[in-house]
């Protein structure tokens, strides 16, 4: 009998946004040479399942939206740029996504991060590339709006310092990268996740990041939500790690690449100038405990699940802990007069 997902059921009003069924062992399709008359798909074929929420595509937020359409070359270019725009961008099916999208925290975050920086810029304008490559306002904006800056956390008592920074961002380019990627991420995390697990890795996670770089770059203005951006996928690390035997080997395997690459390559962009590698380790860090004790409960041994619940809620408060009793203590900012 063919397995039946979270998906199918959804979709009972619909048919039409039901994925697309495809014959193969891990859908427990019929592969022997009797099911002659199964219709066999050619280029695309692994797309035919996008958006099926299972242990297999996990990350997909858009339904699949071509019907029997095989699809073309440049519907594999939309997946990994504009998913919401394979197919009809209008049709019942993407409707059904828009509705499901206006329900979830990371498309609200999003529209909070672009408010946020029109309010930047129209009380500071656009400064030269000069003064800022991002292309947005000045650091006396960004300081009066929040930025983080390890001074005024620490002499001045101003803690919203940490947990601002992570609607802000210093100018347009920056503030396009990070909703570009987070808006890809995001929706199909939550859509697994859930937002009671994907608002606390967020939000905790930018403000470990702030954390760490008020101790390691006391003396750096820095904005952004880069750091709640890496907590999500460090949380992404730990899904992988706490439902490794749950994933079919090849899907797991994708999986795991993928995260690494993404965590390389944004790991050896953060070392570049202007960008804040310490924002960017703490939110991963953060966001690897959290995810670790979430989504421990898909662990079946009772003894390693409960381990995974607590050492990593541990580490989670001892890195907070360590983090805040250095920048109280420790670490010396300097007022700098922007």
């Amino acid at each position: 009998m063919p397995i039946h997902t979270l998906r199918d059921y959804e979709a009972q009003d619909n048919p039409q946004s039901r994925p697309m069924p495809v014959p193969n062992q891990w859908q427990g399709g019929n592969t022997s040479s009797e099911n002659t008359e199964q219709p066999q798909y050619g280029f695309g074929q692994q797309f035919m399942n996008y958006g099926q929420t299972d242990e297999r595509q996990d990350d997909q937020f858009w339904s699949w939206n071509l019907g029997e359409q095989q699809p073309k070359w440049y519907h594999i270019l939309l997946l990994c740029c504009c998913p919401c725009f394979v197919g009809n961008p209008c049709s019942p099916i993407r409707r059904q996504d828009y509705k499901r999208m206006l329900l979830t925290f990371i498309f609200w975050i999003t529209i909070l991060d672009i408010i946020y920086f029109i309010v930047e810029v129209s009380l500071g304008g656009v400064v030269s590339r000069e003064v800022n490559p991002a292309l947005g306002p000045g650091d006396a904006t960004l300081i009066k709006l929040g930025a983080k800056q390890a001074y005024l956390i620490k002499n001045k008592y101003e803690i919203h310092r940490l947990l601002v920074p992570i609607i802000m961002h210093a100018g347009f380019m920056h503030l396009f990268m990070n909703l570009f990627v987070q808006f890809m991420i995001g929706l199909g995390y939550e859509r697994n996740w859930k937002f009671y697990r994907i608002i606390p890795i967020y939000v905790i996670s930018g403000i470990a990041g702030n954390l760490l770089s008020c101790c390691a770059l006391p003396n750096n203005l820095s904005v952004g939500a880069s750091g709640a951006i890496l907590g999500l996928i460090g949380a992404k690390l730990a899904n992988i790690i706490c439902r490794w035997y749950k994933i079919p080997p090849q899907h797991r395997i994708v999986q795991v690449i993928s995260a690494v690459i993404t965590v390389a390559i944004v790991m050896l962009w953060s070392f570049s100038e202007y960008i804040d590698w310490a924002s960017h380790l703490g939110g991963l860090i953060m966001g690897f405990f959290l995810g670790l004790a979430m989504f421990a409960n898909s662990i079946e041994n009772k003894v390693i699940r409960l381990l995974f619940i607590i050492v990593p809620s541990v580490l989670a408060f001892i890195f907070l802990l360590i983090t805040s009793l250095m920048l109280g203590l420790v670490v010396k900012p300097l007022a700098i007069d922007y």
